[in-house]
């Protein structure tokens, strides 16, 4: 990795519209600067762009103050060409992360060609690979940060130990050691797993001679019996042969005792039904010979039905008519009851409610002129109320005058009391002039002062004693007033309401008293239509109608009595009619059936003789086959009873036969298990090799153990460089506290410093040589975890603090960072301090 241009906007401290850094024909520089001026922000910047990490914890922490977004471009140089990233990132408008963006592109001359991944992890594993670095490699080899110089000379040793282990990426190995552990488990497990199903298999595979030796035997077996079956086989079907025609006898014997029953069972019948026809023929000649009775009654029953037909048709006519007027009579009743009703009604009104009514008139003429004299008297009596109330007015009057008489008289004797008072002291003045009043002029007034105030007090007194009397006769004609003005004004309310009362009364007894007459008109009216029947006329014309009609029709209901007492006594000679009609078919019939029932007897008596001697042969031969039944039963026993012998033992053998492959096939898996037994348990060797290959006492203490001297060697040479040749650096790993675990002791990494004085430890010396050993161990552990890691260090950032240098040791630093200018492409020293600025040629 060479840095040739970088360009910020909104990166922490740098705002937009700045400069491309140009870092091109650079190759040691002092990148100068007050303290937060942007110094580190630059080296940030190169490893945010490059892996999306850098000192702040999140992303939006890198975004300059007040703005929304940030951006890095990065030209650089690896393996002789030019590439291009760039990483842009946004804050998120809510709670999230924000959104990033990341370019990888070559540089042809100036023109970007994009190889960028699908994701930005993607893209990001391209730059490792190209830069065959990841950040934390970088900040570890190519970028001394500012305050990390003295972490491995200040740690303990066993920390110091563990940080050189970091530097050498040893956990790598320790995480193939565990990988290992884990093959030689996961084998083990096999094995065990493998020898459990060898054990099983082993104790299958001890059956098999026995297996063998049982399928011998029961073959031996099965040909022994297979010719005895077949032998047993012959003889039952020469047997079965002899059975299956007694078979067919005996089924031909229930074929013919069933046949012989239906035939009996048929002549049966015939003979039964033979027997009925006769009867039916003697019936049939006895009704032909009543022909001309049955035709004679035949007739009768029709003339017979004729007439009542006409007389039922008569009849309902009557009926029809009948109802009819029946309807129209509940209609005239219906009428005539209504009348009734309205009669009663009107009569009940007028004599129960309008006469009573009419008759009270006088009388409430009468109240009403003796409510009216009631008022007039009212009347005389407000005028004498209102004499009363102008008297009390005067009386209110008087006192009222007295009362303001007293006022003046008050305050008039209250004035005379303070004149009076004035002068009863010593220097009292005249009280007109002002002037001094002798004892004389003195009693001369308090004397004239005392006689008004005497007057005064008993005019006071007599009005006081008026307006007392005055008050209790105000108050007695007052509540007599107002007791006649509510008296009077309750009555005449009493009598007005009763006029106006009596007035509407009347008004409506005189609308009664109108009506009372065209009342007695409709009764009169009514009882003359009720007593002449001059209602319901037209329904009275319709009923008069109706009965003429009746009478026209003569409906008998003793003929039609009788016409009905004939036709039951004739409907016996229906059904003879009828039968007499058929009765010479049914002759003819009866006699061909009769015929051809005999034939059929005559026939099933044949068959059945027929069928009688044959089943005496059919019984002959069943009785002689009784024995084979007998031999063929006790043969069938002897084949069944060796076929289940050979079939147990064919079964055997099959089952005795899956065995023996089974056992063969276990064999067989017995081998595959043996050989993945050893095959497993070789790579468990390996793997248990491997790890302890892979252990603290395999590579890694190996590797430890190669690299100490390395580093001495490297800071050594470096350290003498920076010292004048007077320090110099001894490592020394020794065993340290044991692990409780494993018992085994723990490693730790011992630093001595020795210079013209003797060999120390390293915490006693200056901080101006403590910095010294720390740079001179850093740059070699730089130096170191660059070349295990297999990445070219071209380029080297250091970010110390040399203030901690007096001016010699500044320069002796600037010497040792010169003498490495060769291995490096680019050197990048940051600092504030003037001295060392100025020992460098190229400036930031």
């Amino acid at each position: 990795l060479i840095p040739l241009r970088l360009t910020l906007e909104n990166f922490m401290c740098y705002r937009q519209g700045l400069p491309t850094l140009n870092l091109e024909n650079v190759h040691v520089a002092c990148l100068s600067g007050d303290n937060g001026n942007g110094k580190t922000a630059l080296l940030d910047s190169i490893t945010w762009v490059l892996w999306g990490k850098a000192r702040a914890r999140t992303q939006e922490e890198l975004i300059h103050q007040g703005q929304t977004s940030m951006s890095v471009e990065l030209d650089f140089l690896a393996n002789d060409q030019e590439y291009r990233v760039t990483r842009l990132h946004s804050r998120s408008r809510g709670s999230g992360s924000g959104k990033t963006e990341l370019n990888l592109a070559v540089l042809n001359g100036n023109q970007p060609t994009s190889i960028m991944g699908n994701t930005i992890r993607d893209t990001e594993q391209q730059i490792i690979n190209l830069l065959h670095m990841d950040y934390d490699t970088f900040v570890s080899t190519s970028y001394l940060r500012q305050g990390d110089a003295d972490r491995f000379t200040k740690s303990n040793p066993a920390d110091r130990k563990q940080i050189l282990a970091d530097v050498l990426s040893l956990d790598y190995y320790q995480e193939l050691e565990t990988a290992a552990k884990e093959k030689a488990r996961e084998s083990q497990i096999q094995i065990d797993r493998n020898e459990t199903a060898l054990e099983i298999h082993s104790s299958e595979l001890s059956d098999k001679e026995s297996v063998t030796d049982v399928i011998n035997k029961t073959n031996a077996t099965i040909e022994l019996i297979t010719p005895q079956v077949n032998v047993l086989e012959e003889q039952l079907t020469k047997l079965s042969a002899i059975i299956e025609n007694t078979s067919r006898d005996r089924n031909q014997s229930e074929t013919f005792k069933s046949s012989l029953a239906l035939a009996v069972k048929e002549i049966k019948q015939a003979e039964e039904q033979e027997s009925t026809l006769s009867l039916e023929l003697l019936e049939l000649e006895n009704l032909i010979s009543r022909s001309d009775e049955i035709t004679e009654g035949k007739a009768n029953l029709d003339q017979n039905s004729k007439e009542l037909g006409k007389i039922e048709q008569n009849l309902r006519s009557v009926r029809d008519l009948e109802k009819k007027s029946a309807a129209i009579s509940q209609a005239i009743a219906v009428e005539d009851e209504r009348i009734t009703v309205e009669l009663g009604i009107l009569r009940t009104r007028l004599d129960s409610e309008m006469l009573p009514a009419v008759a009270e008139i006088p009388d409430i003429k009468q109240v009403i002129i003796n409510l009216e004299h009631a008022l007039k008297a009212l009347k005389i009596q407000e005028t004498e109320l209102r004499s009363i109330e102008a008297k009390i007015s005067l009386l209110e009057k008087e006192k009222n005058q007295l009362d303001l008489e007293n006022v003046s008289l008050m305050s008039q004797m209250t004035e005379t009391r303070k004149r009076f008072d004035l002068l009863q002291e010593s220097d009292a003045s005249c009280p007109v002039c002002n002037q001094n009043l002798a004892e004389k002029g003195k009693d001369h007034l308090q004397n004239e002062l005392k006689l008004v105030g005497e007057k005064s007090k008993k005019s006071y007194e007599i009005n006081s004693l008026k307006i007392s009397e005055l008050q209790d006769v105000l108050t007695n004609q007052s509540e007599i007033a107002t007791g006649k003005r509510k008296l009077i004004q309750e009555e005449g309310n009493q009598h007005n309401a009763g006029i106006i009362s009596s007035k509407t009364k009347l008004t409506h007894l005189g609308k009664i008293e109108q009506e009372v007459a065209a009342i007695r008109n409709t009764i009169k009216s009514i009882e003359s239509k009720k007593v002449t029947n001059d209602f319901s006329v037209e329904n009275r014309k319709e009923l008069n109608f109706l009965q003429s009609q009746i009478k026209k029709i003569g409906y008998d209901e003793q003929t039609h009595k009788s016409l009905l007492d004939n036709e039951t006594n004739y409907q016996k000679y229906r059904q003879l009619y009828s039968q007499l009609e058929n009765a010479e078919n049914r002759r003819i019939e009866i006699n061909k059936f009769s015929a051809s029932n005999q034939i059929l007897i005559q026939n099933r008596k044949e068959q059945v003789s027929i069928w009688n001697k044959e089943l005496e042969q059919i019984d002959t031969r069943l009785q002689q086959s009784q024995e084979s039944s007998q031999m063929s039963q006790e043969v069938s026993r002897d084949l069944k009873s060796k076929r289940s012998e050979l079939q147990s033992s064919v079964s055997q053998r099959d089952i005795l036969k899956n065995r023996l492959l089974t056992i063969e096939q276990t064999e067989a898996e017995v081998k595959k298990l043996r050989k993945s037994i050893n095959s497993h348990k070789q790579e468990k060797d390996s793997y248990d090799e491997l790890t302890a290959a892979f252990g603290r006492n395999g590579i890694q203490a190996f590797m430890i153990e190669r690299s100490v001297p390395q580093i001495q060697e490297i800071a050594n040479e470096l350290l003498s460089k920076l010292t004048d040749n007077r320090m110099a650096i001894k490592l020394e790993l020794r065993d340290g506290r044991l692990d409780r675990l494993t018992g085994v002791p723990s490693e730790e990494l011992d630093i001595r410093v020795s210079d013209e004085v003797g060999t120390r430890s390293y915490e006693t010396f200056s901080g101006g040589e403590s910095f010294r050993i720390d740079f001179a161990l850093r740059i070699a552990l730089s130096k170191l975890l660059a070349s295990r890691s297999g990445a070219p260090l071209p380029i080297l950032f250091i970010d110390e603090g040399f203030g901690s240098q007096d001016s010699k040791g500044q320069e002796r630093l600037t010497e040792a960072i010169q003498s490495v200018q060769t291995e490096f492409e680019k050197i990048i020293v940051i600092t504030h301090v003037e001295q060392m600025k100025e020992s460098f040629e190229e400036h930031i």
